[in-house]
């Protein structure tokens, strides 16, 4: 099986990394100066157990890569830019590749399903970092546990021999991965964690945000049971005991990918995660205040290239009440 990781940031690098060590044909695909700095030093992956430099194939473009029935695509990219992804691939691999959202949100799934006929859902639980080019740091060790869990099954439900193969490979690159016939149980229950992603990055990774978490929770938790949605949160929360976690000398563990991307001048997906709250609110003509109101916030955050921290908790809560 070769593996093509498209969109080598935090997550995709580490995934990446650690197949590639392991042995397992892996191409990255990357863009901007991350993209040129790993292909003329190598990604540099830096973690609790120390700093490796690895040289993976990376391309800037999916027609760079001579394409066969024996690829799989993992999407790491952030939500926001997986529909012209899949567009881009749509004419360029065979209908039957199978395409893995190693994704937050619930969204990437059903967009990727509109072409691709094997579409899989996997759990994204990796604690990692991704500020400068060339450079993924991985707050993990392998001597205290898994690098990551990446639990995966077919969308919208059941498993195959492929998520067998790919858990398999995993599970021998140092995740722990486990075939899983409910997997969307487990990503609407991480799309719950993932509610105060934004939160972060607008007041600041450091501040306390408990009670906004605590009003977009019991916002989302009314809307979903409300859609009859089904969601595991014990499952998702025991996940979390597998992971090594770590720290990391020189390299404290920042904020979410979400705070990242604001600290890079990126996108953010908070219309993947707060937004997928409210867009199911309006189709049960419901509104969702506390979750639209973050993202309101996060896209002005990101519009007028604002830092963390330009608002506090408090004044959230003010707005809302």
């Amino acid at each position: 099986m070769k593996y093509v990781i498209y969109g080598a940031g935090a997550i995709g690098g580490v995934i990446g990394a650690c197949l590639y060590r392991s042995g397992f044909d892996v191409t990255l695909i990357a863009r901007g100066n991350h993209l040129k700095k790993i292909q003329s030093d190598g990604l540099k992956l830096v973690s609790a157990d120390g700093v490796e430099v690895l040289n993976i194939p990376t391309v800037s473009h999916p027609n760079e890569i001579t394409w066969s029935d024996t690829y799989s695509i993992i999407l790491t990219m952030k939500a926001q830019d997986t529909a012209a992804a899949i567009d881009t691939l749509q004419g360029l691999v065979p209908r039957a590749t199978p395409i893995i959202s190693g994704q937050n949100g619930v969204a990437n799934e059903i967009t990727a399903s509109r072409w691709f006929n094997n579409v899989y859902a996997m759990l994204l639980l990796i604690p990692a970092t991704f500020l400068t080019a060339g450079e993924v740091i991985h707050h993990v060790s392998r001597k205290s546990g898994a690098l990551g869990v990446l639990d995966t099954g077919r969308y919208p439900f059941g498993t195959d021999s492929y998520v067998d193969t790919l858990c398999r490979d995993l599970t021998t690159a140092g995740f722990s991965a486990t075939p899983d016939a409910e997997i969307m149980k487990l990503k609407y229950a991480k799309l719950i964690t993932n509610l105060n992603n934004a939160v972060g990055a607008i007041c600041g990774f450091e501040s306390d945000t408990k009670n906004i978490y605590s009003r977009l929770t019991d916002e989302a938790l009314n809307i979903l049971n409300k859609a009859s949605i089904e969601f595991d949160r014990e499952r998702e929360t025991q996940k979390y005991t597998l992971l090594g976690r770590a720290e990391v000398s020189g390299a404290p563990r920042g904020g979410s990918s979400s705070w990242q991307s604001v600290m890079r001048g990126g996108q953010i997906e908070v219309d993947f995660l707060n937004g997928e709250i409210v867009l199911i609110a309006k189709k049960m003509g419901l509104d969702a205040p506390a979750n639209s109101l973050i993202q309101e916030l996060a896209q002005k955050t990101i519009r007028e290239s604002l830092k963390p921290g330009w608002i506090s908790p408090q004044e959230i809560l003010e707005i809302l009440d």
